[in-house]
């Protein structure tokens, strides 16, 4: 199950990670958008359907766009829209 959080919150996440951590935030958007892979890939393997994919802009929309991309090489049936 995932966990749910406003826009405040995931910033203050973000950057505690980027900054107080010193994770690069392209490799937070990257490790984002490999788990949006591997749920969409187990959503399509458990119930045999597509996958509609919605997100927001900015950084966490980047974050969904790149893991739509990493699902071309699978070859899922997906549709994005932002």
């Amino acid at each position: 199950m995932f966990k749910t959080v406003t826009v405040e919150t995931m910033r203050a996440i973000d950057s505690h990670m980027i900054n107080e951590i010193g994770i690069p935030s392209l490799v937070l958007m990257e490790n984002a958008a490999g788990a949006v892979c591997r749920a969409v890939l187990e959503a399509a393997a458990t119930r045999g359907a597509g996958t509609a994919i919605l997100c927001g802009i900015g950084n966490n929309g980047g974050a969904i766009i790149m893991g739509t991309i990493m699902l071309l090489v699978p070859g899922v049936s997906f549709g994005t829209a932002m």
